[in-house]
């Protein structure tokens, strides 16, 4: 699901959750063949649904940009009609170069091992349907790359198999060298979890382990890393 609203150029019936522009008022309006619900944007939603709306707009701007010039150029046009004096610190800094950069890793100086600042293959700001296919990252490679920048790992896990520890040792490894908390909740539910592969995360890489025995009424069969970053760049799986 995108978060940025879609920009109508028709007006069928169904359910919507478009803020009302000029431009779709003026469909619906001239549409007699339907009536519409219009309901009033919470005011505590409205920031976050009027950003989302823009942002489509913003990208679509963008995209007909024929330069990186041109698009520096349009987000200091944006940035400056904003309250926000400090707004225009936000413009996209040129260095004598017609690239835009990107900031992926900031290291202590005069690092040897680059290796802990390494970045998984899926931007950090992407929403991505990981499916193992052919010639794309699968999720042992992307957690490996996700662990090796990871302040802190939380993992919820109806299962808990040898095999699948195994495949990232030397990630857990570093993990507990670095002293970072790794936290993991599973079940017994249906007898499928390996003790040996508790007793590793326990006492080889210093994890956390919460266990639910409760099986008569509780069927947990969630498969969820949630992996959180001091720079604020958090992800889940």
């Amino acid at each position: 699901m995108s978060g940025a609203q879609i920009i109508l150029t028709s007006v069928e019936p169904g359910v919507y959750e478009s803020l009302l522009t000029v431009r779709l008022h003026r469909m619906l309006n001239a549409n007699a063949d339907v009536v519409f619900d219009l309901n009033d944007v919470d005011e505590a939603e409205q920031p976050l649904a009027i950003a989302r709306h823009l942002a489509g707009l913003i990208e679509q701007a963008l995209r007909t940009a024929r330069t990186p010039d041109a698009r520096v150029a349009m987000v200091r046009d944006i940035l400056s009609v904003l309250p926000n004096p400090d707004a225009l610190q936000e413009v996209l800094y040129e260095e004598g170069s017609d690239r835009i950069k990107r900031l992926d890793a900031v290291m202590p100086a005069g690092v040897t091992d680059s290796s802990r600042y390494v970045r998984p293959a899926t931007p950090f700001s992407d929403t991505a349907l990981m499916t193992n296919a052919r010639d794309e990252p699968t999720l042992a490679a992307e957690l490996r790359a996700e662990l090796a920048s990871a302040d802190q790992v939380d993992l919820l896990c109806a299962f808990v198999k040898w095999q699948g520890v195994r495949l990232l040792e030397d990630e857990l490894s570093e993990l507990k060298k670095r002293k970072v908390k790794l936290r993991v909740i599973t079940t017994t539910y249906l007898g499928a979890t390996d003790a040996r592969a508790l007793d590793a995360l326990v006492n080889e890489f210093g994890a956390e382990v919460r266990i639910n025995y409760e099986i008569n009424q509780t069927r947990l069969h969630a498969k969820a890393w949630m992996l959180r970053r001091r720079t604020g760049f958090h992800t889940a799986y």
